[in-house]
């Protein structure tokens, strides 16, 4: 019987040094960023590249084309920001009730996948979709309706403010956990 020899170690693939350089060329945006409207800009794409990250496993790995990841993000969004506007809670009690509350959004919507496949599915969870935006009007003493929910607290640590570039760090760390 043969002993298996060890393979030669691979070098590091094209595709992840652009990926080390993409991260790290994020990450220097809040040393030449003009201020926090430019960083609350680059915080909503990294938000829409995690989103795309979520489509990319439903549609890459599970084979399913679908598009509730709006629904889902929004659900989560707006129960940690009605919870802080509305009843004053910190944003440290926010984070699991909206991360409960998108685990379930979750789970209505893409439970319909355990019987529907294909096309179907798609048009059921853009059907979500569609219907989320109506429902943030209908509950406009509670949402802001189009005019947004004002009055979110600030994200704190020892009593302190986190500046915004600090979550824009922490946008990117997250972005960078998840696509691993």
């Amino acid at each position: 019987m043969a002993i298996p020899q060890p393979t030669p170690a691979r070098g590091v693939s094209a595709s992840t040094w652009i990926a080390i350089g993409l991260v790290l060329l994020f990450a220097s945006i809040p040393l030449v960023s003009g201020g926090s409207f430019a960083l609350s800009r680059y915080i909503v794409a990294l938000a829409y590249v995690i989103t795309a990250i979520g489509v990319n496993l439903a549609m890459g790995y599970a084979g399913e084309f679908v598009l509730g990841h709006p629904v889902i993000m929004g659900v989560s969004a707006y129960t940690a920001g009605m919870l802080s506007a509305r009843l004053g809670w910190s944003i440290g009690a926010t984070l699991p009730c909206a991360l409960a509350t998108g685990v379930l959004a979750g789970m209505l919507i893409m439970s319909p996948g355990l019987r529907v496949r294909g096309w179907y599915y798609s048009l059921i969870t853009m059907f979500a979709v569609l219907v989320l935006p109506p429902v943030v009007m209908m509950a406009k003493p509670w949402t802001g309706g189009e005019d947004g929910l004002t009055g979110i607290k600030a994200l704190t640590l020892f009593g302190e403010r986190v500046p915004d570039w600090a979550l824009f760090e922490i946008s990117l760390r997250s972005e960078e956990h998840t696509s691993e």
